[in-house]
Formats: C-alpha cells, sequence, structure tokens
C-alpha cells in the first residue's frame, strides 16, 4: 500500500510539474489551453499582423516580471462567468509605486498610428496588479466584456480612435480598488471614434487625477455605477470627466464619490444630454485656491457643466436626473453652469449644499461667449441651502439660483419654497453693464411648504444617504400636472414611465400615474426609452440597443414605416437623409416581445 502510495505521489508531482508552461519566445501564436495553464511569461511578447493568441477559459496568465503584451494581430481571450481568464503578476510586491519592480507592463494592441483591422475579443477576464500602461489600444475597434479590473496602478484602460467610424464598447465590466496615480485614468479616450460604456461599475479607487475622462469622442455612457471612489491630490479633476463630447450621460447612478474641487459628473465644451441619473452624497472638500477661485477650473457638487468660452457649439440639456444631498465647497451645491447655454428641465434638487448656491450657480458673460440663456423650469428645488447666505443682506439660505454675471434666463414652473423674488441673487456688477434678462411667466412657479415627495432625505448633509430614498410624487403632490409642456420633455421619466399622462407634465423628475385624469395600465417595456444621439439630427442617428440582434424601425407621426434597419451590433446607425423634417417615432423590436421606443425628429 505504501508502494502504491509513492508511485500515485510520484505521478501526481509529475503532472503538476508539467501542468505549466513558460514564454520565453518574443514572437507568440496559436492557442493557449486549460491543460497548459498557468502560462508563466518570462519576458515581453509581440502576435504579429496576420497571427493570433487564442486563450482558453480558466487560463492562468502569471507574469514574472515587468513584461508587456503587444498585440499587433488578434487576441481572442474569452473566458466564462465560471473560467474567467486571470492575468496578473508572479511579484506584487512594487505595484502601486513609481519604479519598474513589481507588477506587469499591460496588453497594447495596435501599432499606431497604423489603423488596426483587429478582430480581438476580450471576455470574462480578470485583470490584477498592471502598473503604468494597462489595457492599452490604439486605433483599434474593441470591446471589452464581463471584466474585472482590481489592484492595478496607472493607465487601467486607454482607447484612442482615430475617426467616426471606428468604436469601442465597456460593458458589464467592474473596476474597484485600484490606486491611480496622476495623470493616469482608470479609463481614457481620445479622437474622434463612438465610444459606448455600460452597465459596468466603478468604485472604491483611489485617484490622484479624474477617475475617468473622455476626450473628442462620441460618447454614450449609460447604466453605469460609480461610487465610494476618491480624489486625493489637489488637481482639478473628478469622477467623470468629459471634454469636447457629443453625447448621452443616461441612467447612471454616480455617488458618494469625494474629489478635491470638480463636481462628481464634469462636462466640458460640446453637446450633452444628461438624463435620468441619480447624481447624491458626492462632495468637493476644497474652496478658494488663489488665482484659480475664479471657478474656470472648479465648482460644483453634483454637477459641473462648461463651455469655457468655446468657439464650437456648446450646449447641455440636463432633464429628469435626482440630485440630492451633494456638497461644494465653492459654488452650486447641485450644478454649476459656467459660461455655456444650459436647459435644465424636470429635475429634484433636494438637500444641496454649497459655499454659493445650494442648488445652482450661474456664471455667465457676453464677452467671453456671447449671448447665453440658462433655461430653468419644471424643477423641484427643497432645501438647498447657500451657506453663505443669510447675514449682511444676502438672500436666504434655500434661495434655488446664485448669479454671478449673467446673460438670459428663463425661471418658470419650478416648485420651490420661496417667490420668484427670494429665490435666486444676483451678485456684483456685470461684465460689459449688461442686464440678466428674465424671459417667462415667473408666476408660474409653485409656492409650498413640502413637495410632498414618498421618502425622500430630509436633511442637507452628504451622510444622509439619498440612494435609500424615493423621491417620487405623492398622490396629492401639488407638482402634479403644473409643469410646462413646451420644456424638453422625454418620452420617459427618470423611472422609466411614461412621460406626460396627464394634460400638464408633472414637475421633477417622476411622472405621477395616480392623480392623473388618463389612466395608464401596468408598465410595459415599450415604455423604457431607446438611447438615440444626435437628436434632432439631418442625417443620421446612433441607436444603442440591449443587444445586437433586432430590427429598428421609423414611423411618422401617420403610423406609416418610413425606414427598417437589421439590428447586428449594440450600435447602429440608421440614415434619414431621405426623410422629410420633422418627428417620428423610433422603434426597436427583439423578435421576443421586448420593444424600446424614442421620439426622434429629423432637421
Amino acid at each position: 500500500m505504501k508502494k502504491i502510495i509513492l508511485m500515485a505521489a510520484v505521478v501526481l508531482a509529475s503532472v503538476v510539474a508539467h501542468a505549466q508552461t513558460t514564454i520565453s519566445s518574443s514572437t507568440v501564436s496559436g492557442h493557449w489551453t486549460l491543460a497548459g495553464s498557468p502560462y508563466l511569461i518570462a519576458n515581453s511578447f509581440i502576435v504579429w499582423p496576420d497571427s493570433s493568441l487564442t486563450i482558453d477559459p480558466g487560463v492562468e496568465v502569471v507574469f514574472q516580471g515587468y513584461y508587456k503584451i503587444q498585440i499587433d494581430g488578434n487576441l481572442i481571450a474569452a473566458g466564462t462567468d465560471s473560467l474567467p481568464i486571470l492575468f496578473h503578476a508572479q511579484d506584487t510586491t512594487g505595484w502601486a509605486d513609481t519604479s519598474t519592480a513589481g507588477g506587469w507592463a499591460g496588453i497594447q494592441l495596435g501599432n499606431y498610428p497604423v489603423v488596426s483591422t483587429s478582430a480581438s475579443v476580450i471576455r470574462h477576464c480578470n485583470f490584477t496588479d498592471i502598473k503604468r500602461t494597462g489595457l492599452y489600444a490604439m486605433y483599434v475597434n474593441l470591446a471589452v466584456e464581463y471584466c474585472n479590473f482590481t489592484h492595478n496602478n496607472g493607465f487601467i484602460l486607454y482607447e484612442a480612435l482615430p475617426d467616426s467610424t471606428m468604436t469601442f464598447e465597456l460593458s458589464n465590466c467592474n473596476f474597484y480598488k485600484n490606486y491611480v496615480p496622476s495623470p493616469s485614468y482608470i479609463a481614457f479616450t481620445s479622437s474622434g471614434g463612438t465610444l459606448y460604456i455600460h452597465d459596468c461599475s466603478f468604485h472604491d479607487d483611489t485617484t490622484a487625477a479624474s477617475l475617468m475622462d473622455f476626450a473628442h469622442n462620441t460618447l454614450i455612457f449609460e447604466h453605469n455605477q460609480v461610487y465610494a471612489n476618491q480624489q486625493t491630490d489637489s488637481e482639478f479633476a473628478t469622477s467623470v470627466e468629459t471634454q469636447y463630447c457629443n453625447g448621452v450621460i443616461a441612467h447612471n447612478k454616480i455617488h458618494h464619490n469625494l474629489s478635491q474641487f470638480d463636481a462628481a459628473l464634469a462636462c466640458t465644451i460640446g453637446i450633452y444630454d444628461i438624463n435620468g441619473n441619480l447624481i447624491c452624497n458626492n462632495a468637493t472638500i476644497t474652496g478658494f485656491t488663489g488665482s484659480s477661485a475664479c471657478g474656470s477650473v472648479e465648482g460644483g457638487g453634483g454637477i459641473r457643466i462648461s463651455g469655457e468660452g468655446a468657439a464650437q457649439p456648446t450646449n447641455f440639456l440636463v432633464r429628469n436626473n435626482v440630485v440630492a444631498n451633494n456638497y461644494a465647497a465653492l459654488q452650486g451645491g447641485g450644478i454649476d453652469v459656467f459660461l455655456t447655454n444650459a436647459t435644465i428641465v424636470n429635475n429634484d434638487f433636494y438637500n444641496n449644499r454649497g459655499l454659493y448656491g445650494g442648488g445652482i450657480f450661474i456664471f455667465n458673460d457676453t464677452f467671453t461667449n456671447g449671448h447665453t440663456l440658462v433655461d430653468i423650469r419644471n424643477n423641484i428645488f427643497n432645501n438647498n441651502i447657500t451657506l453663505s447666505a443669510g447675514a449682511s443682506g444676502l438672500p436666504d439660505t434655500t434661495i434655488a439660483v446664485w448669479i454671478t454675471n449673467g446673460d438670459t434666463m428663463r425661471y418658470t414652473n419650478n416648485w420651490t419654497k420661496n417667490t420668484f423674488s427670494k429665490d435666486y441673487f444676483l451678485e456684483g456688477g456685470l461684465i460689459g453693464g449688461s442686464a440678466l434678462y428674465i424671459i417667462g411667466d415667473t408666476a408660474s412657479n409653485v409656492i409650498g411648504t413640502d413637495p410632498l415627495l414618498v421618502a425622500p432625505t430630509l436633511t442637507a448633509t452628504v451622510t444622509e444617504d439619498a440612494t435609500l430614498a424615493n423621491f417620487a410624487l405623492q398622490d396629492s403632490s401639488g407638482c402634479i400636472d403644473n409643469g410646462d409642456n413646451t420644456a424638453f420633455a422625454d418620452s420617459v421619466d427618470y423611472a422609466l414611465n411614461t412621460r406626460i399622462i396627464g394634460a400638464r407634465i408633472d414637475i421633477g423628475a417622476y411622472e405621477s400615474a395616480a392623480s392623473h385624469t388618463l389612466a395608464v395600465g401596468p408598465h410595459s417595456p415599450m415604455m423604457e426609452g431607446l438611447t438615440v444621439y444626435p437628436n434632432p439630427a439631418h442625417d443620421n442617428f446612433l441607436i444603442a440597443t440591449p443587444e445586437a440582434a433586432g430590427i429598428i424601425t421609423v414611423t411618422d407621426i401617420a403610423g406609416r414605416d418610413v425606414a427598417r434597419k437589421p439590428v447586428s451590433a449594440s450600435l447602429s446607425r440608421v440614415d434619414v437623409t431621405n426623410l422629410a423634417p420633422g418627428l417620428y417615432l423610433m422603434v426597436w423590436q427583439d423578435g421576443k416581445g421586448r420593444n424600446k421606443v424614442a421620439k426622434v425628429e429629423v432637421k
């Protein structure tokens, strides 16, 4: 019996000894299997064009030093939910410092400036111990799906897209407990392609610069969770930062993030639709900083939107959001508006605090960016605290809007505790000596003591958790049927229920069904919104669908089908150059009874 046991142990030891593969060649291709795992990477290597490396589910890839994989051909790393592919380093002792000891050097796909025809797949992979370069894609169409990134340092994900024909999709991925020193980012993109980030989570990361920075893209950022991230250094940085983008930021939860100067969501220059997000319990901790205190690079607790005097078209549509319990050490506890046009409609601004302007802070001037209009309609403003107010002739602490300089503002059909004359404060003289023009009937604002929401937060503190609250309207709320239908309404509200059920739209982020004269049936998939960008458009619409299947149909107001397109990717373009200007319905159907719809306008 002892001999049998000894022989079995020898056989097992032999199997274990051979159940690993050392990769020491500078060029690699072929097939890595579970039987050959783990694969020990002993130097950097390249997969040449017209070659492929396929990695099977469950394979473990272990870097023996600070080595890099260069993919000029194809990488097919497709794990499964139960058998993910693991990429990590043998030595993790120096993964968070600036030396080359510890960690590994990441994966680069593509070879700038050559536009790659790569068909790489990265799915169900776990990445740990990357230092500096991360997953680095240059001029490559790429989808990264169902991956986990943790215990990494530096540029964790970088994508450069050269033109509008290229796309990058990041979906169902988790980024957590990473360390990102300046000037790196967890996710960074540049150039002119389409970026689609959805159903991902970014949490408990520590950064010196911004957590994410998207620049010069068509951006669709939806159904993500961004929370409990901390920005530590004295940088003008935040959790989600966008620059020079045209995009949709919709149905995300951005909460409990901490930064030094800038709001949790900071968008600069471009055309944006910020729609249906929960933005709460975020805080900036640094206010005045000498010459930078003019606000050109700082401000906002929840949201900051800025035109920076840009020559290119810049406009922001902020609608159907719940913005609650944020704190700004400088201006704009809820939202900071800087040198830009903005349409701010059907939002809940609840229990935010800021040094100047607990709800909204506006800085505009005609010398810098010409005529500007900040259109504020159908919003709920409740208990937004202006910390510098309430003394020396300054306004009440719960004013909704604080304006430094300005041009034109519309302020109608909002719910507030104050009359209009006490609900905004215009600070100081105006640049150029111009006046602030108020347009619209300010008597249409609804004044009350309580908007009667179901279970909102009760105090203006960042510590009361707004993710646990319910900001929907009670049946007897004075916000019901008191909005302005001509404001830019979506077909659905914050909760994806039908928008405008009665004669008039409700004030706030939610539409109430109970007290309307028109009854509605149970919530159906058809009520859910389809993400379409840009809208309006004159040539092409870009449509994001839940999956790469189904049919998109365009219907005119008479109910006639005027265009159809099969869906074969998560992003589809529909050509409308032959359609007459007007309103249309765009419907996605998957063949299983599921539908999504959006109202679109052809110019």
